[in-house]
């Protein structure tokens, strides 16, 4: 009984914490409405949101990579990775460049 009270206590901070996300969207987008951007702002924004998504990704992610086995298959995996990133860009900037012709 004791326990189901302390969850109860908790419920309200979780649901708050939980809802930021929503909410930061929400003014985010109005916003963005409201505020002219330039192009570099925009691109400076989101590199700041690609960084703060793969922080996040790599601290949930790097625990369980450490305890594969053997340990070259994540570091392969990164590298591959890389390589795909690498490959989709030079895609990307052909296809702008034979668009533009």
């Amino acid at each position: 009984m004791v326990q189901n009270v302390s969850v109860m206590k908790e419920y309200p901070l979780v649901l708050g914490l939980a809802a930021l996300p929503a909410l930061s969207n929400f003014v985010g987008g109005l916003l963005a409405e409201v505020l002219p951007v330039s192009k570099r702002t925009l691109g400076l924004a989101l590199h700041v949101v690609i960084g703060v998504l793969l922080a996040v990704l790599s601290l949930e992610l790097m625990p369980r990579a450490i305890a594969v086995q053997p340990v070259w298959v994540p570091i392969l995996a990164f590298i591959a990775g890389g390589g795909f990133f690498i490959l989709t860009h030079q895609a990307i900037e052909l296809a702008r460049v034979v668009a533009t012709r």
